[in-house]
């Protein structure tokens, strides 16, 4: 998942990453669900928000449907939304604290 970097595929399913790993998909789901506690969606969320803070502070110029697209959202609203239940804040807030940060560090 990490080093192919799969959580960047828009449409990236539950079977797909079973199938890549030559397991069931109730095992996979079962396994991120019993050693992570967490669910697929959750797994493949919080992937994509670590990329995309990243990229919100390292390419301010970005804009930020361009970072939801890098980091595998479809939809823009979408992404928002799991932005603000990962960091509970927006995504250009965030942007405009680090930035802050940054100048004041």
């Amino acid at each position: 998942m990490i080093d192919d970097e799969l959580y960047k595929y828009p449409n990236l399913s539950l079977s797909q990453v079973a199938d890549k790993l030559n397991i069931s998909v109730p095992h996979l789901s079962q396994i991120l669900n019993d050693n992570l506690g967490v669910s697929f969606t959750s797994y493949i969320n919080h992937h994509r928000i670590e990329l995309a803070k990243n990229l919100l502070t390292e390419h301010k110029k970005m804009s930020l449907k361009q970072v939801s697209a890098l980091c595998g959202y479809n939809n823009q609203s979408t992404f928002y939304i799991a932005f603000k239940k990962f960091t509970d804040t927006t995504p250009a807030k965030y942007r405009k604290a680090s930035v802050a940060s940054a100048e004041n560090a």
